[in-house]
């Protein structure tokens, strides 16, 4: 029976590990919803520019965080014998996930070229497991949560029921079950996961934050503010400094929802303040993150009837509005466009209302529950 690859825990993809933002320009942030400047950008492998040039969605900023899919995918295939899985799905410089079209191309890329390994090879299990990620993140909740469970039984089977490879593939589950609405479901599947990495021993671990933040989202989602706060309360107590700033990010993203599902406003703009520089330091104006928490300092505006200031929370998306950019918008996008249509209609703006909803619903039927609740209650 095949073994597990060497790394013991598999992070979780929603919370990127590792750490230095790479700052070549200050004025070019991640274009982490595929968004591209003017003129086109230069590769930062072979140092050419066209069109076909996209950003990383990592960390990176300025010629570095450009690439040719094509060269990203060969450098990957150079350094997966070194690293894992984490040469396709993580920047090598900044340590953060590769985000957007960068994402989708690469984990296209590697179930490619592990088409012809057989069905319980390691990499070509790998390779479906975060192509099924890349879906999600994309905003295909119901294809991904059909990929994760056609892939489960082979997972199993190479792995066995316990194993690390298989809670991971679990937890990347149960965050597809929040994203198409099985909140009860997506708990009671983390609930399990948590037991069985505690029996483990993996209480100090990534995969264990990440699967607690997730297990959070579940949380919010269901109304459960007090306890998703004690749980995220304590992820973070004694974690300055050690945990990824991804993590934190992510995980005062949500320290802000469980504050504004108690009405505890003042507190929680603080924290989405907070959470909103921290994003575009680490990452940049337009990456999924900085989107997200400007969605929750957003809709922590529109509790207070202060629409303008949501929309100006927001504009990290709509100043690419309307344009073919909307086209390569993400899950995380298309909530930022749920927000902003409330604003809009906080304002009696009726038709930017109808402008925002037909973006964010043109591909992306189901977004999260929390963010759409959130703004529907402050509204």
């Amino acid at each position: 029976m095949p073994q597990s690859p060497p790394m013991r825990w598999v992070s979780s993809p929603a919370a990127p590990t590792g750490g230095v933002c790479i700052e070549v320009d200050a004025d070019k942030g991640t274009q982490g919803v595929g968004c591209r400047g003017t003129d086109a950008e230069t590769c930062g492998i072979c140092m050419e520019a066209d069109a076909a040039v996209v950003a990383q969605g990592c960390g990176c900023r300025g010629t570095t965080g450009w690439a040719h899919p094509a060269c990203l995918a060969q450098a990957a295939r150079a350094r997966y014998g070194h690293v894992g899985a984490r040469a396709w799905t993580q920047c090598g410089v900044c340590r953060h996930l590769f985000t957007g079209p960068m994402q989708g191309a690469l984990c296209q890329a590697w179930l490619e070229d592990t088409r012809d390994a057989g069905d319980l090879d390691p990499a070509r299990l790998h390779a479906r497991l975060f192509h099924a990620f890349a879906q999600n993140c994309a905003g295909r909740c119901g294809d991904a949560l059909r990929l994760y469970r056609e892939a489960l039984p082979a997972f199993e089977c190479a792995f066995g029921t316990d194993s690390p490879s298989v809670m991971s593939l679990q937890s990347y589950m149960s965050v597809a079950m929040n994203d198409c609405g099985q909140h009860e479901q997506a708990l009671a599947l983390q609930d399990a996961v948590l037991a069985k990495a505690r029996a483990l021993g993996a209480e100090h671990t990534g995969f264990w934050r990440d699967l607690s933040c997730s297990k959070a989202d579940s949380l919010l989602a269901l109304g459960r503010f007090h306890q998703a706060g004690q749980l995220l309360t304590g992820l973070t107590a004694g974690t300055a400094g050690e945990a990824p700033r991804g993590f934190v990010v992510k995980a005062l993203i949500r320290t802000a929802l469980c504050l504004q599902g108690e009405r505890r406003l003042d507190e929680a703009d603080h924290v989405a303040d907070e959470t909103v520089a921290m994003a575009r330091q680490v990452f940049g104006a337009r990456h999924p993150y900085t989107v997200e928490a400007c969605s929750v300092q957003a809709a922590g505006h529109l509790a207070r009837q202060r629409a303008g200031l949501a929309l100006q929370a927001l504009s990290c998306v709509l100043d690419a509005w309307p344009s073919e950019v909307t086209q390569e918008v993400n899950a995380k996008t298309a909530v930022a466009f749920e927000v902003a249509a409330s604003a809009h209609r906080q304002q009696r703006a009726y038709a930017k209302e109808e402008s925002c909803l037909q973006v964010s619903q043109a591909d992306y039927c189901v977004v999260c529950a929390m963010y759409t609740r959130s703004a529907q209650r402050n509204n």
